[in-house]
């Protein structure tokens, strides 16, 4: 309840503002053309999301709350009022996460209830994950997933059937390849029985694949009555992965420091440093436990960062963001509480206060910075009427706007539309208003300037930090955004020009 309540505390601004995010309204689109009776459409928009073609299917409590919402208060699924209710489902699907993460490490990893409710402390207040609750994305949702699976796995007597939904859950998030890995290969060591015949997980994995084989031919029996491909939709999803060859390679044993350094504060220099003191000595106890899970886990998350240096070396493409760091970190945690389980009780204690300290305390720094922050399109919905013409693919800044200038030195993306004006704030019309920086920037070379008027003949009447200079999100972006030391202060400001 304590989680809940302070989540809620984060929401309220900053929905579909990420580039992502543009996922989220295909799907409504999807769902709005199949009341339409428009299969066909509905069919394409699903399967052309990047491989995602399960999301709208699961955002649909999300869907069907902001309609009813527009049918009882007129609310447009646009507007801040409806995003805010979508971000309300994040954070019940943020303590769903946290509550099947905690069921994990009791009947899993068999954790004491005191080391649990330290990880559940530490992931709970991580301040690179808690800035998702604000934004439609599928990360916690896919954890989510892949944490019932793994708790419920028994259930599953037909491997085959087994296979085929854990392919649908993949491709909630199919980035999230590594975490679904690790739930695969426990399930195995479960199934197996720490036999290590080579004759059953032969059989075991011919059923996977199997299944996998199903799965694939439904979607692209699916994708075929609406007149696209599945594979097409994959394969592009896969390439995606590497996103594109003008983003530069960068060290990944680099960027964890920096991502655990710059971004988390003190608990991510606290969690960073015993990792590194975890690899180092603590590998040794486990080993001599013979604690078969755990020495799992540890291979696999070596083999990542292997994987991922060697793959990162050879494209010389940047291949590693915050969000994937993300899916590290319930596994990280389970190693490094995991190797105190034996420990006596005067360390065990001295640890949870530690961290349970140190994870409240940068949770309250990142809550007030976090608060600060502004979101252009939250901006121009504060300050405008509404300005939408057709739907979320409108550019904010367009020639020809009739009550508002521009002074803006970058581009403007297609997901920052103007949303409609809430009934609850008055509007005057006959105001002229010039946004400054109010729009994302281009994040392959972007330029902030100095408005070239004087704000004492322009009244300043809103200024705020704009949401990319905080930590948390710069480490979603590429190297170019994320060198250019201007972006620390970047502001956004409104001047009123009479």
């Amino acid at each position: 309840m304590f989680v809940f309540l302070f989540s809620l505390l984060l929401i309220g601004k900053g929905a579909s503002s990420m580039a992502d995010e543009s996922r989220y309204w295909h799907g409504f689109h999807a769902w709005y053309a199949l009341s339409d009776g428009q299969w066909a459409e509905a069919i394409r928009y699903c399967f052309n999301l990047g491989a995602r073609p399960i999301l709208p299917l699961l955002h649909f409590p999300q869907y069907l709350l902001q309609a009813i919402l527009y049918f009882i208060f007129h609310w447009d699924p646009r507007s801040v009022m409806s995003l805010t209710a979508v971000q309300a489902i994040n954070v019940v699907i943020h303590v769903l996460y946290l509550w099947s993460f905690y069921k994990l490490l009791i009947y899993h990893f068999q954790f004491e209830h005191r080391l649990a409710v330290l990880s559940l402390v530490i992931i709970a207040f991580f301040p690179g994950s808690s800035f998702y609750l604000r934004h439609m994305l599928p990360y916690e949702l896919s954890l989510l997933l892949w944490n019932l699976l793994l708790l419920n796995h028994a259930k599953f007597r037909n491997v085959i059937l087994l296979s085929a939904t854990s392919v649908f859950i993949l491709l909630v998030y199919p980035a999230y390849w590594f975490y679904a890995l690790c739930c695969h290969i426990m399930i195995l060591n479960d199934r197996m029985q720490m036999r290590l015949s080579w004759k059953p997980v032969v059989q075991y994995a011919s059923k996977i694949i199997m299944g996998v084989v199903l799965a694939f031919l439904v979607l692209e029996v699916l994708a075929l009555s609406g007149g696209t491909h599945f594979f097409n939709d994959f394969i592009t999803g896969g390439s995606n992965y590497l996103y594109e060859n003008g983003l530069r390679y960068k060290n990944t044993l680099l960027y964890f420091k920096d991502y655990f350094v710059n971004a988390n504060g003190a608990i991510g220099i606290l969690f960073g440093s015993c990792f590194l003191f975890w690899a180092l000595f603590l590998m040794v106890p486990i080993y001599q436990r013979r604690d078969t899970k755990l020495l799992i886990l540890a291979g696999l998350i070596f083999f990542f960062i292997g994987a991922h240096s060697v793959l990162g070396w050879a494209t010389q493409c940047k291949i590693m963001y915050g969000r994937l760091i993300f899916q590290l970190l319930p596994i990280l945690l389970i190693l490094m509480v995991g190797s105190i389980k034996n420990s006596n009780e005067k360390f065990k204690g001295g640890i949870v206060i530690t961290f349970v300290a140190v994870s409240i305390a940068s949770y309250f720094q990142f809550y007030t910075e976090f608060s600060k922050l502004a979101y252009p399109r939250d901006v121009l919905a504060q300050f405008l009427e509404s300005k939408s013409r057709g739907f979320e693919y409108d550019l904010v800044l367009y020639e020809g706007q009739q009550n508002y200038e521009t002074v803006n030195e970058f581009k403007v993306n297609y997901y920052f539309a103007t949303p409609p004006g809430n009934k609850q704030i008055s509007m005057d019309t006959s105001s002229h208003y010039i946004f400054y920086n109010a729009a994302m920037p281009n994040v392959v070379n972007p330029i902030w300037q100095v408005p070239e008027f004087d704000s004492l003949i322009k009244p300043l009447v809103f200024q705020s930090a704009h949401f990319i200079s905080h930590p948390a999100y710069l480490y979603e972006l590429n190297e170019d955004v994320l060198k250019n030391a201007p972006n620390q202060n970047l502001m956004i400001k409104v001047f009123k020009s009479k």
